[in-house]
Order: C-alpha cells, then sequence, then structure tokens
C-alpha cells in the first residue's frame, strides 16, 4: 500500500483466501489501452472522480453532524465508543435505542440497534428520512471520534424477533458502507412512507444548491405526478454531453444526495437538455441510479475500450450490451464474433480464452465503477453458444 500509489495499483488484500490481488497498470503488465503513462493517469483520474464525489458528500454529513454538538472525546477503543453514542446518540426523533458495536475483519465495525416491544408504537410513527439522518449522524460520529477510515455495517432489530432468528423478517433495517456512502434497506421496515411532495420547493432547492457543477450551469422545474416528480434539468451547454460519461454520472449522483437529504422517499423521473437532440434521460428511486441513454452510452465506451483483442495473427472483436434485471443488478452479454468451432479460436486455446476473460473482467470492473451495481456477465460465440467466463 506504502507504493501503490507511486507504481498506480490498486492492490486488495482477501482475508478469506489469504490472497493479494493487484489491479495493475502499463507498467507492469502488457496492455495497448495503458501503454502509455499519460493514459493510465488519465483513465485513474477518472476512476477516483466519483469516489471523490462521495468523499465530497460525507463531508457535507459530518458538517451536519458537528451541529449536533456532541461533545468530543479522544476515543480509542470499541467499548469506550458504544458508551460514548448510548450517551449523545441514543435516540431516533423521540424511540430510545440501544446501540452494540462489535469489531469485525480490518476495519468494519458491526452496529446493532435495538428497543424493547413496548415502544415499538415510537418507531411506527418515524419516517424514513428520520431514521437515515440518525445513521448518518452515529456513522459521521464514528468518524470523527473513533477512525477516520472505518466502515459499518448493521441492523435496526425488530423486537418481536429473537436475535437467533434465522427470518428474513428479524430487522427492520439494515445498513452497510460503500465508497464512503450509506446504502440502506428499509424494505422490511414497516415505516410509512412519506409521499408529501411539495415539488416546487424541491425544483428550487435544486435551483439554489446546485445551480452549478464542473463550469456548467443547470435550471430546474418539476411537478409532481402521483407519488413521483417529473424533473426537468435545462444545461447551459450541450458540451455537456460530450463529456465523460463519470462527469454525468457525477453529477446525477450529487443530485440524489440532494434528494435523499430532502426526502429519500422521492422517486424522480427526469431529463437533462440543451435543445431537443441533446438529453439525457434518468430515474432516481431508493438510492439508485438509472438511465437507458447512458447505459447505451456505457456498451458504446466498453465496445471501443475493449471490444477486440488478438492472439497471433488473429484479430477478435467484442460486443458488449448490458441489461436491467433487477433494482441494484445489472447483466453484461458479451457477444464475439467467431464460432467456438472455429480452428483460429481452437489453436489460440488457453492463451485466447485468458485474454477474453481479462477483456470482460476489465468491463465489469468499469461497469461497477459507474454504476455501483452487481454484475452478472453471460459470453457467447456468434451462434449465441456460451463460452466459460
Amino acid at each position: 500500500m506504502d507504493i501503490a500509489q507511486y507504481l498506480y495499483i490498486n492492490p486488495t488484500l482477501d482475508l478469506k483466501n489469504n490472497r493479494i490481488t493487484i489491479d495493475a497498470n502499463g507498467i507492469l503488465i502488457s496492455d495497448d489501452h495503458y501503454g502509455e503513462i499519460d493514459k493510465l493517469i488519465s483513465f485513474r483520474n477518472s476512476r477516483d472522480y466519483l469516489l471523490n464525489i462521495q468523499i465530497e458528500n460525507l463531508e457535507k454529513r459530518k458538517e451536519l453532524y458537528k451541529k449536533l454538538k456532541i461533545p468530543y472525546k479522544n476515543i480509542g477503543n470499541i467499548s469506550s465508543l458504544e458508551s460514548h453514542l448510548d450517551r449523545y446518540l441514543d435516540e431516533i426523533d423521540d424511540l430510545t435505542v440501544d446501540i452494540d458495536i462489535k469489531k469485525s475483519f480490518g476495519n468494519r465495525l458491526n452496529l446493532t440497534f435495538s428497543f424493547p416491544r413496548n415502544k415499538t408504537y415510537k418507531w411506527y410513527r418515524l419516517h424514513r428520512k428520520d431514521v437515515e439522518d440518525y445513521i448518518w449522524n452515529v456513522y459521521s460520529a464514528i468518524l470523527i471520534l473513533y477512525n477516520e477510515d472505518v466502515s459499518i455495517r448493521g441492523e435496526i432489530e425488530n423486537p418481536y424477533y429473537s436475535k437467533n432468528s434465522s427470518s428474513s423478517n428479524r430487522n427492520y433495517v439494515t445498513f452497510t458502507t460503500e465508497d464512503n456512502d450509506l446504502d440502506f434497506d428499509f424494505s422490511r421496515s414497516k415505516l410509512r412512507r412519506d409521499y408529501r411532495i411539495d415539488a416546487d420547493y424541491l425544483a428550487d432547492m435544486f435551483n439554489k444548491e446546485l445551480d452549478k457543477y464542473s463550469n456548467y450551469e443547470f435550471k430546474y422545474e418539476a411537478d409532481q405526478s402521483g407519488y413521483n416528480v417529473d424533473l426537468y434539468i435545462e444545461v447551459d451547454s450541450k458540451n455537456f454531453f460530450n463529456k465523460s460519461i463519470y462527469k454525468k454520472i457525477g453529477y446525477l449522483r450529487k443530485l440524489n444526495y440532494e434528494i435523499r437529504r430532502v426526502n429519500p422517499n422521492v422517486s424522480i423521473d427526469g431529463v437533462i437538455y440543451y435543445d431537443d437532440n441533446d438529453t439525457i434521460e434518468f430515474n432516481i428511486e431508493d438510492n439508485i441510479i438509472r438511465s437507458v441513454d447512458l447505459l447505451t452510452e456505457t456498451e458504446n465506451y466498453l465496445d471501443r475500450l475493449y471490444g477486440d483483442f488478438s492472439y497471433r495473427r488473429y484479430d477478435f472483436e467484442l460486443e458488449y450490451n448490458i441489461y436491467e434485471t433487477d433494482k441494484d443488478e445489472l447483466k453484461l452479454v458479451v457477444q464475439t464474433d467467431f464460432s467456438i468451432t472455429d480452428d483460429e479460436w481452437i489453436e489460440a486455446g488457453d492463451t485466447g480464452e485468458n485474454r477474453l476473460n481479462n477483456e470482460v473482467k476489465d468491463a465489469i470492473d468499469y461497469i461497477e465503477d459507474i454504476w455501483d451495481m452487481d454484475v452478472t456477465v453471460e459470453i457467447v460465440d456468434e451462434n449465441m453458444t456460451p463460452i466459460t467466463f
């Protein structure tokens, strides 16, 4: 880790298999895409761009936490951390909770929040925003008081189930950190959804908080459509549509942050436009960003960057297609331009299969970096015969 930044590599430790995996580059491997250091740096900077946005959003959350004016304490162990949080952050609105913290592997902590059955009526009074804001405050406190690099996962327990229950309903809410963000699952919370939406207020808030982004200016209009909000976003230059997909997804992540801060329940159907020919349609719901337009752009980028490889005198081409299969899962279908019975592919043997797998693996990493979703993969030849991945 000490030398990683100088070599532009990203090593990760797999404790389960006792293995170090190194995400390498043009210095260490032969790859035409990253053969020049300038291209490599550009690629690394693009991958870091979205993470920097998450860090910026996290800093905003920490500033909100500081306004609570909870006494600072230099905490060095789990027991002291638990006692401090139990003393100063033990209430979600007027529901008192008990906090249990256990250390997991690496820099991860497991948090469990519980309350007695006779206080369940207070739980039902809460809204999702109350709970999200509370967990964010706890997370911010841990980062400030205990360890800046820690990650957390945990649950708010349903008091009608025992701690040892294997039921899927055992927890009202689960949460985990991912790239300095918190992902929540409220599907079993039994909290009423707050559908009260003031579309004009939402547009005014965006015009105030997100009127500028990356040297571009934006204007917002919003209409309520049932439980959803139709959001119309005008950008001041068509050059915005020529920017990298990282920039455009980065903007949508900033927008998503503002939405969650005001009303995590709201679903946004939006369009970014300059004129009739330059538009990006998108949807944001439950902290998940979707856009058919940007998925198509992702496919085109993959075709350009990872769309071919060679073995000796033979060249092979790949075509990438991405499909939404679930709210937090994408499927990547990679179609080749050869048949697995072709002499060229048979002659390529293990070397050809390894190069194919490496291309697809790089494409998967790219998709996961941008979309922050799980990706399943299917590779097929020109006759749609599956190829092992």
